[in-house]
Parts: structure tokens; C-alpha cells; sequence
């Protein structure tokens, strides 16, 4: 229990019985209604007024801080820092700061940084303290709930009559409502600087964010911990507390990594904080006098790092089609206080001992630049001799996630067990494989596109590089992308004749091609994908465009743009590619009235020229839009379109009824039609916001799921995000720069392309037996199923998560899902006896 007494105070403890209660003597808060300025101006239309000229030092700091309230002041940015300098008016000792925000959800993140200087002279600025090192209460948790924060030291000893406070965003947003400078001791007034001048430099370098990474993390978990231990109150808890004690000294006085090239920000961090691990091990339950407990749950639950294990598992199921890949997992929690090696073996099986179609991975533990730990990323467990090996630290809990990858089997019932053993222990797992008498084709009817730009190496805040492209193409195939993505040298480029060597777009004055066309990007990005169905590029612009020189709606555009099509399409037929597999971009997300009218008119210029490249749009309609007609050129533009793919939360779900069949007339009259979603940062979401997509697509009539983006990191290393800052990840895949990994969250998207495939197999197998005119009580279940399944489990889902499924990162949407493709699995197995 915490009682303050004053607004800015120093504070001593007195302990009484079991409670801490602290008094404090006040401060002076010198930047009280002191001016200040802002290096990026505020703008987040929310908050937006003319009080963010004082609302930081009005001393005012809201109790219910959101960034809903005009006492806020808001940023919404892109790759910037915020550098907030207050003038106090003089030179003044400075005994401590405070920093008030607000963050914690909705894609509002914590700071990675904020970092306090100090000036006399307003051009000269020296270090005072880094807020995240120096914050007096915990630190706030790192994502899953909004709630204020105040940063915190009063502990400095310094001087100056410029503050300036340096914020570096992890992400798009920053809030700030409240900036204090407490008032020390006019003996600070004679003392010197004694380190030296700050750079902007060393604000965003790479190994100081990274290393306070580190530290933010391993404070957080010590944090965690220790207020666990207070709760719980073991019979040694201050023996767990001491032993805290000394590892949040040892934490203060690291420099942890050295390295940061080979870093990678799977916890345990370091042995300091795998000691955190340690004394939460103590509170624990241990059934019986093992080590290790072996228990299960569904897949797509995302574990937290403390977890307390479940009951021992003793067997598990896995159901499956032939010629797909799906997956079981088991968990291994320590409960001692030394790492554990546990090997396992599956046997009994077809095709003996480890089956080479049963892959194991470990799912490691990443921190992230939003601070939130994500168990989701699935590497691949080599053997050691005839057996896997996976090292559980002490306190933690390991995942092993069982990938049955497309196993060549024929259709049965199989039992085989997992056989597991650590020091002279040893458990089992009764392991049942069902590999049903439907088999899924090759090309699931489901596309999928994920705006990859694969072709494309090196692209900055992108994952692939020359090193890594090869494993990014080989994972693509694997996960079954059939709609590929590029830019730049993808699009086919103009040779000038004039100035030969250089790559210009060169038209006349009239608009008539007078160049050569380059094709070198194009021909080499078809053909890195032999098995892929769509070609598409990005070549976009906003409204009013201006292509090649010619103003949207002059004869010359028009002429301009339909050469180009017409030349293009020459070209794709000595490539053999059929009308409509290659596509392309002009306007991206149109959403008013100006990006519609330049989307419809490049639409009408380039089908002038061809009908054998696919015009592409992801049309979007803002929340308060229910017809295409409210928006103009809306409904002239995408009539002309001939791949629509409409944003599905923001735009498909937003529509009403004549809105949302605007698209499947347009797919009736040939237009393919696709929806997308482009929500982030992927690691903050549920794997089920990649698992429904495809379940969407059956209730409106969609042919094809697309996701913004496949290799979009905001970094080119996945697996060290702290020095990524302002950014955020949409890659369902780990990258670094020699590798890709997989994820729960990539392995959902396919889960939910072949749960598609389920049921356009069931429609088509009920399709089939009326057409023969089969008698069977079966039909009739089946006929329900099919006509039901999807609304079923789409409303069981609205009814329980809401809209907003996705952001449930510590629940399992994914299990109505999973619900539902086993029925229509099991009814397909029975039809498949029916003649």
C-alpha cells in the first residue's frame, strides 16, 4: 500500500507489518507552465488543439490519460524521434524529471526510448538520465491494455536551464500529457558536467537500443516476478526476494549484448535472466518428484512466459485429409531449478521411427519493439542420433509444435506413441494419426498473395536479402503462394532510344511510345515463379496523376498508358503466359473521390490497349460509407477492374447488403475477387486473424486471401526488433538476413486456405451425389452442413471474441475454426462410402 502525500516528492519507506508505505517530502516542479518546443509538431486529430502549446507543463496530468483527451498532446509518425525541449528560464539544479504517457493497445505502443538531456545554453546538451533505466516504479506492461504510465526519476543530480526530453516511438504513435523538472539542491549549481556532449547520433544507434532493450526486458520479468512472489508470500519468499535483489544488481550493472549482430531476442535474454526464471521456478507446483510435466494445449494458444503447467497429457489426436499439412503440440514445463534436456522419439507410426512426414520445431519465446513477448516462431529441431532434442530452461515452459507435413500415407487409423525421457525419467504420449479417404488437390481453390516483393532484395525495412531470397522463395512454395508480388525493375521499364543506357519512362508529346521496353526485371521475376497462377506489380500513384509526363485525362495520357499496355501484353504472349496471369497496381487503397477518378481513368486508358493484363484494385470504403455509390467515379472505376480485392474489416464488413454483392456481380460478369487485410504489427495479433480469412471469403463469395505483408519488418532482422524503431512487422515469418522461419502465424494462413478447401470439397461432393440421385440419410446432415457450417462458425465467433478477434493474443479463436473443419472433415469421410 502506497500513500503519497504531495505532487512531486522524495520518498523514504517505513514498513509496518506486511504493508510499505511511503512519505514523501515535496519537490518544486521548476518546469511548471514553462514554455517549451517541439521538434515534430503534434498531430494526431484527437488530441489536436491549440493547448498542445502548454498542455505539457500546465500541471494538469488527466487520471483517465487516453488519447482521446485534448490534455493530451499526440503524434502520429513515421521514422522521426520527438524531441520535447523546456525552457526554465534560468540555470536550475535538476534532482529529477517525470515524463507522463499513455500506451498499451489499439497500435499504441511504448516508447523504445526517452532519453533526458540537459543545456545551459540550449545548443550543448549532456546526458541526465535514460527514463527506461532510471524510472523509480515498474515498468508497465508491455501490450494488451491501455493504461497511463508516468517515467519517473528522482534521483538525478544535475543541472540546466534546457530539458530536453528525447522519445524514440517503437511504433506510429506517441502520447504525452504531463512533463515534470523537480528542483535539487543549489549545491548542483557549482558542479560541472563530467560526461560528454549528447549526439543526435546516439539517440537511434543500433547497439544502444539494443541493449536497452535487453535491460527493458529482463526488468520487466524481474518486475513480474518479484510482485508475484509478494502475492503468493512462499515460506522462503525472502529468500526469493534477496536472490531478485541481486539479480536486478547484476541487470544494472550489465552491458548485455556485445554482440548485436548475432543477437537474437529469444528469452531467456542471458543468464541474468534466466536467474528470473529460477526463483519464479520456486513458485511452482511440482506433481510428484519430476522435473519436467509433459501437458497440452490447442495449438494456436499463445503461451505467456509464465505459465503453470496443466495436468500431464497422456495422449493426443491429430485428424487430417491426405495431401495437407496440419499440426499437434505438446509442452514441457521445468520445475527445477537447472535447464533440462528432454529428448523424445515417435514411434509406431507408418514409415518407422521419426517419420520423415512428422516435423518437430520448438516454438521460441521473441521479444519484440512493442515490448510483448510472442511464443510463435517454429524452428526446426534437428536429431541427435535417432532422437529430438529440446533444452527447456529452468522455469519456463518449452513448446513443441508436430508439423505432419503432407504425410505420404494411405487413409487410416494410426497409433504410434511419443516417447520422451530427461535424466532417469521418462513419460509417453499415446499419439492417434487419422488420415482421412479425401485427399486435397495440388492448387488449393483458395489464392493467396501477400504483396512479398520477393523479387525485390534489399529493399530498406524489408526482410529479404540476397542471402536469404532463395529460403524466402523455397517457404512461399512451401506455404502455397500463388499470387506473387513485385516493383521497381519488376515493372517492365522504357529504354530511351535518345539516351541510351538510362532506364526513363519516355513518351512524346503526344503520348506515343518513343522508347524501347525493357523487360530484363519482368522476365527474370516471372520466371523465379514457375508455379505461381498471378504476376502482379506496383507501379502506384495517388490522385491526379501524371504518367510518364502526360496529365491523367489528356488524349496523350490516354495514349501513353494504352501503349503500354498493349506493348506489355505483345511481350507476355512470348512468355506463354495466358490473359489475366499477369496484373497490375496503379492506384493503391483508393478510398475518395480523387483516387477513384484516377483509378478509373487509368482503368479505361490501359483496357484501351489490352484485356490480357489484369487491372488490379483494393478498393476501400471508410466506416461511414454503405453503398459504392457514395463515393464518385467509386462504382466507374471498379467496374473496369478486373482482380477486385477489397479490404475485409474496413471495407467488405463495413458495406451493407447491395454493397457487399456489388463484388460477387462483378465476379459473376468475370472479375476475380479477392479480399485483404492489412492490420499490425502481425506479432501483436492472434494467429486466428490469419486462421478466419479464408472462412470470410466462403461467406462473401471470395476466391482468395491477401495479407499486407510478407517480408514488411521495419528492420532487416526479425529476430532483433529493439533497434527498429517508429515501425512495425506485418511478416508472418521470421526473418533474418540469411534465413527465413516459420510461425504459427504463417502456418495459419494455410490451415485456413485448406479449412476452405474442406468445404468446396463437402458443396461439390453433395453436388455430386445429387446429380446421381443417391439415396442416403448422409445427404440430407451434409446438405445442412454445407449450407450452415460457415455462418455457424463465423457467429459462434462474432458472438464470443467480437469484431476484434484478432487482438485476443492470450485466448484461442482459432479453436471455432477448428471445431468447424472437423465436422466437415468427418462428413466428408462418410460421403466418401457413398456411390
Amino acid at each position: 500500500m502506497m500513500i503519497q502525500l504531495g505532487c512531486w516528492s522524495t520518498g523514504v519507506l517505513i514498513t509496518v507489518g506486511m504493508l510499505q508505505m511511503a512519505v514523501h517530502v515535496p519537490m518544486t516542479n521548476v518546469a511548471l507552465d514553462k514554455p517549451y518546443k517541439m521538434s515534430v509538431a503534434p498531430n494526431y486529430s484527437a488530441t489536436l488543439d491549440e493547448g498542445d502549446k502548454t498542455d505539457l507543463t500546465d500541471g494538469f496530468s488527466d487520471p483517465q490519460l487516453s488519447w482521446g483527451n485534448k490534455s493530451t498532446v499526440g503524434w502520429e509518425v513515421r521514422r522521426k524521434a520527438i524531441e520535447i525541449t523546456i525552457d526554465l528560464g534560468r540555470v536550475e539544479p535538476i534532482a529529477g524529471v517525470s515524463f507522463s504517457c499513455v500506451a498499451g493497445a489499439a497500435g499504441v505502443t511504448w516508447p523504445l526510448s526517452i532519453n533526458v538531456t540537459v543545456s545551459e545554453d540550449g545548443e550543448v546538451f549532456y546526458p541526465a538520465c535514460e527514463l527506461y533505466r532510471a524510472t523509480e516504479d515498474p515498468l508497465p506492461p508491455g501490450y494488451g491494455d491501455s493504461h497511463p504510465y508516468t517515467f519517473r526519476s528522482r534521483q538525478l543530480e544535475t543541472k540546466g536551464r534546457y530539458v530536453r526530453f528525447s522519445a524514440v516511438p517503437s511504433g506510429a504513435y506517441l502520447f504525452c500529457d504531463e512533463i515534470e523538472v523537480y528542483r535539487g539542491d543549489d549545491r548542483l549549481l557549482a558542479r560541472g558536467y563530467d560526461v560528454e556532449p549528447a549526439t543526435g547520433a546516439e539517440l537511434t544507434d543500433s547497439v544502444r537500443l539494443t541493449k536497452l532493450g535487453c535491460y527493458r526486458r529482463i526488468r520487466r520479468d524481474l518486475e513480474q516476478v518479484e510482485a508475484m512472489v509478494r502475492d503468493v508470500r512462499p515460506p522462503d519468499s525472502d529468500q526469493l526476494l534477496a536472490r531478485l535483489t541481486r539479480v536486478r544488481s547484476d541487470l544494472e550493472a550489465s552491458d548485455f549484448p556485445e554482440d548485436i549482430e548475432s543477437f537474437k531476442a529469444i528469452v531467456p535474454l542471458n543468464e541474468i535472466h534466466a536467474r528470473v526464471f529460477e526463483v519464479y521456478c520456486a513458485l511452482l507446483s511440482r506433481p510428484g518428484d519430476s522435473a519436467i510435466t509433459v501437458w497440452h494445449t490447442p495449438r494456436y494458444h499463445m503461451l505467456s512466459l509464465f505459465e503453470t503447467p496443466g495436468d500431464p497429457v497422456s495422449e493426443l489426436t491429430l485428424a487430417m485429409a491426405r495431401n495437407e499439412r496440419r499440426a499437434q503440440v505438446f509442452n514441457i514445463t521445468n520445475t527445477s531449478q537447472e535447464p533440462v534436456a528432454v529428448r523424445f522419439a515417435i514411434e509406431g507410426l507408418p514409415g518407422g521411427t521419426n517419420p520423415v512426414y512428422l516435423k518437430p520445431h520448438q516454438v521460441e519465446y521473441v521479444d519484440g519493439r512493442e515490448s510483448e513477448v510472442i511464443a510463435s516462431a517454429l524452428v526446426p529441431l534437428d536429431k541427435r542420433g535417432d532422437e529430438f532434442e529440446s533444452t527447456v530452461p529452468s522455469g519456463m515452459t518449452r513448446q513443441i509444435w508436430l508439423s505432419a507435413d503432407w504425410p505420404d500415407v494411405e487413409a487410416g487409423e494410426y497409433e504410434g506413441e511419443i516417447l520422451l525421457h530427461w535424466g532417469g525419467d521418462r513419460a509417453s504420449i499415446d499419439f492417434k494419426l487419422s488420415i482421412a479417404p479425401v485427399r486435397l488437390p495440388d492448387k488449393l481453390d483458395c489464392d493467396l498473395g501477400l504483396w512479398d516483393y520477393v523479387s525485390d532484395i534489399n529493399r530498406p525495412r524489408y526482410g529479404v536479402t540476397e542471402q536469404n531470397q532463395t529460403a524466402a522463395i523455397t517457404d512461399m512454395n512451401e506455404h502455397k503462394v500463388n499470387v506473387v508480388w513485385g516493383e521497381g525493375r519488376s515493372v517492365p521499364q522504357i529504354r530511351s532510344l535518345s539516351r541510351e543506357g538510362e532506364d526513363v519512362w519516355e513518351f512524346d508529346e503526344q503520348g506515343n511510345l518513343a522508347a524501347e521496353f525493357d523487360y530484363t526485371g519482368w522476365d527474370a521475376f516471372v520466371k523465379m515463379w514457375p508455379r505461381a497462377d498471378y504476376f502482379l506489380v506496383s507501379c502506384t500513384f495517388r490522385d491526379n496523376a501524371v504518367f510518364c509526363g502526360q496529365k491523367e485525362g489528356t488524349d496523350a495520357f490516354d495514349r501513353a498508358v494504352s501503349q503500354f499496355a498493349s506493348n506489355w501484353a505483345e511481350h507476355n504472349r512470348t512468355l506463354g503466359l495466358r490473359p489475366g496471369q499477369a496484373g497490375i497496381l496503379f492506384v493503391d487503397e483508393p478510398g475518395n473521390e480523387g483516387m477513384y477518378k484516377t483509378t478509373y481513368l487509368f482503368a479505361k486508358a490501359f483496357k484501351a490497349g489490352t484485356d490480357e493484363i489484369a487491372f488490379y484494385s483494393d478498393p476501400g470504403i471508410d466506416g461511414n460509407t454503405r453503398t459504392i455509390d457514395d463515393i464518385k467515379y467509386a462504382r466507374e472505376a471498379l467496374e473496369l477492374c478486373d482482380i477486385l480485392c477489397p479490404n475485409l474489416t474496413n471495407t467488405i464488413l463495413q458495406l451493407d447488403a447491395n454493397g457487399q454483392d456489388f463484388f460477387r456481380r462483378r465476379q459473376a460478369d468475370g472479375a476475380v475477387y479477392w479480399v485483404y487485410q492489412c492490420h499490425g504489427p502481425t506479432r501483436l495479433g492472434n494467429p486466428s486473424y490469419f486462421r478466419f480469412q479464408a472462412w470470410h471469403c466462403l461467406r462473401y463469395g471470395a476466391t482468395g486471401v491477401n495479407f499486407w505483408s510478407y517480408s514488411s519488418l521495419g528492420a532487416m532482422n526479425g529476430w532483433n526488433e529493439y533497434p527498429s524503431w517508429s515501425a512495425r512487422t506485418d511478416a508472418p515469418p521470421y526473418f533474418s538476413p540469411e534465413s527465413v522461419t516459420t510461425s504459427k502465424h504463417w502456418e495459419a494462413i494455410l490451415e485456413s486456405r485448406q479449412d476452405y478447401q474442406y468445404v468446396k470439397m463437402l458443396e461439390a461432393r453433395v453436388a455430386e451425389l445429387n446429380e446421381a440421385d443417391v439415396k442416403s440419410p448422409n445427404l440430407g446432415e451434409a446438405r445442412r452442413l454445407t449450407e450452415g457450417v460457415v455462418n455457424s462458425v463465423l457467429d459462434e465467433l462474432a458472438a464470443q471474441y467480437g469484431r476484434w478477434y484478432g487482438a485476443k493474443l492470450s485466448d484461442d479463436p482459432s479453436a471455432i475454426a477448428e471445431k468447424g473443419r472437423l465436422e466437415v472433415l468427418a462428413m466428408l469421410t462418410s460421403l466418401q462410402r457413398e456411390n
